[in-house]
């Protein structure tokens, strides 16, 4: 549980004076799910159950937790709203309930300072209405032609690419993730080739 509160911790502090590494397309969208995730886990139906005999023992600050995890979210929040739609896009995770159960709680515990508490009710309802948005965009656009379809995943493209081998047009962000985990893989597995050897 120690590791996991100092990179939580690190994450908080980068965050308070480093924003735009966090914004790129490549990573903000894996980090508000991340968050995400982790808000379910400390918000959630099942919150209930993280309770444990020793918290101390364990490094086990639930309210220290939530309270960093949502300066994050409010340390990301930018004018531009790029981190709030991505949260909106998170379909495992985030649904506007949370949001509120995570205000609510932090507002009863008196885990946030009210600035804090402002903006991250700022934050919740600039995402509610994203989500709305999005939501409604699908239903929109549900049955778009093929021609503007990503032809690997079968989704709208935001910005479609020609790949210049097969000449097919893939949007570009998921494309970018593959490659860059293709090359990730390459890595791993040269480096497991030269530890074999060696």
């Amino acid at each position: 549980m120690t590791l996991a509160n100092q990179t939580v911790k690190l994450l908080f502090h980068l965050t308070m004076e480093i924003k735009e590494p966090f914004l790129r397309p490549e990573i903000i969208g894996k980090l508000a799910a991340m968050l995400d995730y982790n808000l379910v886990q400390l918000c959630g139906p099942q919150c209930s159950s993280l309770k444990v005999r020793d918290p101390e023992s364990y490094g086990w600050a639930p309210k220290r937790l939530l309270a960093h995890i949502t300066a994050i979210y409010v340390h990301l929040d930018t004018s531009d709203n790029r981190f709030a739609m991505s949260i909106a896009e998170d379909e495992r995770s985030y649904s506007p309930q949370l949001f509120t159960k995570a205000h609510s709680l932090m507002t009863r515990h008196g885990i946030q300072t009210p600035d804090y508490l402002t903006s991250f009710s700022a934050l919740t309802e600039k995402v509610l209405e994203m989500h709305e948005r999005k939501n409604q965009m699908e239903l929109d656009y549900g049955d778009a032609p093929a021609e503007f379809c990503d032809t690997l995943m079968d989704t709208l493209m935001s910005d479609p690419v020609m790949l210049p081998g097969s000449h097919s047009v893939v949007d570009r962000m998921p494309e970018l993730k593959q490659r860059i985990a293709d090359w990730k893989k390459s890595r791993e597995q040269e480096l497991r080739g030269r530890q074999a050897t060696e």
